[in-house]
């Protein structure tokens, strides 16, 4: 969304700023770009931004070149016991791939993807075919390895992998925290990727 703002007419009416930032930024959920709820937050800050007073509020639109939407994503511990695991996709990732029955999960230490991410991959990526990557964080240095995400998600795919789980070691009573692959922009991104989901420290 991109605002432009020529005059400003009369000051805004005394409120509680507080209440205005809540309304703003909770009334309307997750707002993906391109989105439906997007849209409607636009309208809602330009809205507001009229009955402040400004004058000459306008939207302008441009071209998002691929869109994306966050589908159902499930996932359970089959073994040694059963128990549902939150999970979320990263943004402009990819859906599982065809397999039956549940996957072995292999462990990727942050450390070793973030320094030594071409050297795991040539010795281990043959193994991964049918598999679900789980990247550890360490608890020091919990982005440390985030960078690599798209760089591991890719050598994945091509190793015929299932999914790339991050580990996050961010707080929140079993809340999954999702954005987007690290990349710079959308169209970087290679449909074919297979999916890539955060899920939370406790589990």
């Amino acid at each position: 969304m991109a605002l432009r703002v020529d005059r400003v007419h009369r000051a805004a009416e005394q409120t509680d700023p507080t209440l205005e930032l809540e309304q703003l930024c909770d009334e309307i959920g997750p707002r993906l770009t391109g989105s439906v709820a997007a849209q409607a937050a636009e309208r809602q800050v330009v809205e507001y931004m009229r009955k402040a007073g400004l004058q000459q509020v306008h939207t302008e639109g441009w071209t998002l070149p691929r869109g994306w939407l966050r589908g159902p994503a499930v996932a359970w511990l089959v073994t040694p016991f059963r128990i549902p695991i939150p999970i979320a996709a990263y943004g402009w990732t990819g859906s599982t791939p065809a397999h039956s029955g549940p996957v072995q999960v292999v462990l990727l230490r942050a450390n070793d993807v973030a320094e030594h991410l071409d050297s795991l991959v040539q010795s281990q990526a043959s193994s991964w075919s049918g598999k679900a990557l789980l990247m550890g964080s360490d608890a020091d240095q919990p982005m440390r390895a985030y960078s690599k995400l798209l760089p591991l998600l890719q050598a994945a795919t091509a190793a015929h992998a299932v999914v790339v789980l991050r580990h996050d070691t961010r707080p929140g009573d079993g809340i999954v925290h999702s954005e987007p692959v690290a990349v710079a922009l959308p169209e970087t991104i290679d449909t074919s990727l297979i999916p890539s989901v955060d899920l939370p420290v406790e589990h």
